[in-house]
C-alpha cells in the first residue's frame, strides 16, 4: 500500500477529499493518477499542510485534472485515490526519496491507472468535450447514453487532416512510460478518444497480448475481408 492515499467521500457537490494514512495491514483499492505537472504545482502536501491534509482539502483549490480523477475514481465505485503532488511531501527530500522507490509497488498495486494523456498541464481537466478541430465531419447523429444524457456519434473522413499517429501531451513525459507499463490496467484519456488497456492474462484478457478497448474513434478505418 502507498504511505499515503486521497480518501474520497460523498458524492457531486458533497464531495469531500483529505489526505488519508493506511495501517501497514490495510489493503485498500485505489486509482492511481499518471498526468503532466505543466509546471511547479500551487497545490501540493508540504511539512507545513501535511497534517491538515489528514482533516481535509477544499475542493475548489484542487486543479481540475485531479479534480476529474476523483470523479473517475467515484464512478469506478471506489474510495481512495494515489496523486503524486498530495501523496508525497513534496519538500521533505527523505520522503521523496522513500515514496518514488516505490513507484513500481504504488502504480502496479493499483486496481487502475487514469491517464490524462489529452492534458499538458494540471489545470486542464480532461473530461471536457473532446478536440473540437476535428476535419471533414460527414454527419452526425444523436445517441442516448447509458445515463439517459444525449449524445452524438459522429462519422468522420479518415483520408485526410486526422493524425495517423497522435502524439498525446503525456506521451512526450518521459517518467510517464514508466507509469504505464507499472500498471495492470490503464483507463487513458485522450484528444480523440478514451482506451482501456489491461494486462491481466485471466478472464476477458488474453494472454499472449494486453488486450486493449476504445471508445470507437480510430486514425484508419477497420477492415473485415469478405470471405
Amino acid at each position: 500500500m502507498p504511505t499515503r492515499l486521497l480518501e474520497i467521500s460523498g458524492l457531486g457537490e458533497e464531495t469531500q477529499v483529505r489526505l488519508y494514512m493506511p495501517s501497514l495491514e490495510q489493503k485498500e483499492s485505489y486509482t492511481a493518477l499518471s498526468y503532466c505537472w505543466g509546471s511547479d504545482q500551487e497545490v501540493k502536501t508540504t511539512k507545513q499542510n501535511v497534517l491538515s491534509r489528514t482533516e481535509g482539502i477544499t475542493w475548489n483549490i484542487l486543479p481540475k485534472t485531479i479534480q476529474d480523477a476523483v470523479r473517475v475514481t467515484q464512478q469506478l465505485g471506489l474510495l481512495f485515490l494515489w496523486v503524486d503532488s498530495l501523496c508525497i511531501v513534496q519538500d521533505d527530500p527523505s520522503d521523496m526519496s522513500r515514496e518514488i522507490s516505490q513507484m513500481p509497488s504504488i502504480y502496479g498495486a493499483a486496481t487502475v491507472t487514469i491517464t490524462a494523456s489529452r492534458s499538458s498541464k494540471v489545470h486542464d481537466g480532461f473530461l471536457q468535450k473532446r478536440y473540437p478541430k476535428i476535419p471533414d465531419q460527414v454527419f452526425c447523429v444523436p445517441y442516448r447514453c447509458p445515463d439517459g444524457k444525449l449524445g452524438s456519434v459522429v462519422l468522420l473522413k479518415s483520408s485526410k487532416g486526422i493524425p495517423r499517429n497522435v502524439i498525446e501531451p503525456l506521451d512526450q513525459r518521459g517518467w510517464a512510460l514508466q507509469e504505464r507499463i507499472l500498471s495492470r490496467r490503464v483507463l487513458d484519456y485522450g484528444l480523440f478518444q478514451t482506451r482501456w488497456t489491461c494486462q491481466e492474462s485471466t478472464g476477458l484478457w488474453k494472454e499472449e497480448r494486453p488486450e486493449k478497448y476504445t471508445d470507437g474513434w480510430r486514425p484508419r478505418p477497420d477492415h473485415i475481408p469478405m470471405r
